[in-house]
């Protein structure tokens, strides 16, 4: 399946730790359930959740030559730079990835 998530350390470690926020980049979410996912990011322990309409292009998800809009949610995972958050996060990461292919493949 596609990827639907983009990770990024705050700050930067550069592979060399773990970060104390990862701020995460939610695509490829049908608009009528947006509000199950952004649910399921706070029942996950995510922060700092905002929608807003991209231009999917400009993140890798467009064709080629054509402007169109997706919807992108953004969230943030205070992981403190411990070790046990960082196993925490990834689990938590691939239940939303789960979750969007769940609503894909049923349509």
């Amino acid at each position: 399946m596609k990827e639907h998530i983009a990770v990024f350390d705050q700050p930067p470690q550069f592979g060399r730790g773990v970060p104390e926020y990862y701020n995460m980049q939610v695509h490829d979410v049908p608009i009528e359930k947006k509000d199950q996912i952004v649910g399921l990011l706070k029942h996950l322990g995510f922060a700092v959740i905002r929608k807003e309409l991209v231009d999917k292009k400009f993140f890798g998800y467009g064709n080629a030559g054509e402007r169109e809009e997706g919807l992108c949610i953004y969230a943030q995972y205070h992981a403190a730079a411990d070790m046990s958050e960082y196993d925490n996060f990834w689990e938590k990461k691939e239940t939303i990835e789960l979750e969007i292919d769940r609503f894909q493949m049923a349509n």
